[in-house]
């Protein structure tokens, strides 16, 4: 009862509890500051929306008990608030005890796997974890009734994201997770270039700020040079089969590109930002993007991580790790 009941108040209130304003710290895309604010405005109105129609949807609930609800720090207050208007429009729920705990995106599916019964009832993940939290069994699939509504207020890819098998499974955030180059104007003149990026922070005894040894950060080199990986999982979670052709010339490419930058004497590895030291060139993603500007300290614009020396015609992306346009 616990988990249909968590189900159907994320599909009445997903807008509001969600996607709104969380504060500006931490934005979970990788879109220009134009359309960040426009996701933004957006997100707001379908808070708006949501709340106007959360008593509606929920109105038939009765619950009393013990609800548990992981978000990420910045967004634990604005999540409290959210709650008490949706307990108040719905009095069928008006009982039932919400605990908000900060556990961010980043940790939430390692806890759940750890024990699913101690985790939260609603929380937010990357989607590279959907399918061992499927496997694990600490997702529950998505009503059949609210399917409908979750494929037509999203994009086919984000989707396919909270799907395992055929099986629905969370309501998607966001379908742009991705990261790219963030780098100091002042330093780093021709940020198109990997050979000159480095070069570049060389001169200036700055560091190039980048985790190679991340499958998911160092696929930005494999992907520019055309390498494909993609994976297929059943129902259940587990992985069927894998698509992959990094041994090939073109991994070769991404390969020595990465020798080079590793032994480069601007090289820091990572990928959280506030760890970054003298750096005037960062990999990361908008998640970090207040972190960035500290590091930098400075107005920077952010490019796509399209090093000429590796790009192919096609750019660094795919739908489990897209790269896309500049922070201004």
């Amino acid at each position: 009862m616990k988990k249909k009941l968590v189900s159907v108040l994320l599909a009445a209130s997903s807008a509001a509890f969600m996607l709104a304003g969380c504060g500006g710290a931490a934005p979970g895309t990788a879109q220009s500051t134009s359309e960040a604010q426009s996701a933004g405005s957006t997100a707001q109105e379908a808070a708006s929306g949501a709340a106007a129609s959360a008593s509606v949807a929920a109105a038939p609930l009765d619950y009393k008990g013990d609800i548990k609800v992981w978000v990420a720090d910045n967004c634990v207050d604005f999540t409290k608030k959210e709650i008490e208007q949706f307990q108040a429009a719905n009095p069928g729920i008006k009982d039932a005890k919400f605990t908000v705990e900060a556990v961010g995106e980043g940790d939430a599916a390692s806890n759940v796997i750890t024990d699913v019964q101690a985790g939260a009832d609603v929380f937010g993940f990357a989607q590279d974890q959907i399918a061992r939290l499927v496997s694990a069994g600490g997702l529950e699939e998505v009503a059949p009734e609210n399917e409908a509504k979750v494929k037509s207020d999203n994009d086919e890819g984000s989707v396919k994201a909270a799907t395992v098998g055929n099986s629905l499974y969370a309501y998607p955030l966001t379908s742009d997770n991705g990261y790219f180059l963030y780098y100091d104007k002042s330093v780093v003149k021709d940020p198109s270039d990997l050979d000159k990026i480095i070069s570049d922070c060389e001169n200036a005894k700055k560091n190039f700020y980048f985790e190679i040894n991340n499958g998911w950060y160092q696929t930005s080199l494999f992907f520019g040079t055309g390498c494909k990986l993609s994976y297929e999982t059943n129902d259940k979670g587990n992985f069927t089969s894998m698509d992959a052709d990094y041994a090939s010339d073109k991994g070769v490419v991404a390969l020595k590109e990465m020798i080079k930058i590793a032994s480069s004497s601007s090289f820091q590895n990572g990928s959280s930002a506030g760890k970054a030291t003298n750096a005037a060139a960062i990999i990361d993603g908008t998640w970090d993007a207040e972190s960035v500007r500290s590091s930098l300290e400075t107005t920077m614009p952010a490019q796509s991580f399209l090093p000429s020396r590796v790009r192919t015609a096609r750019p660094i992306s795919s739908p489990a790790f897209p790269v896309t346009s500049s922070l201004a």
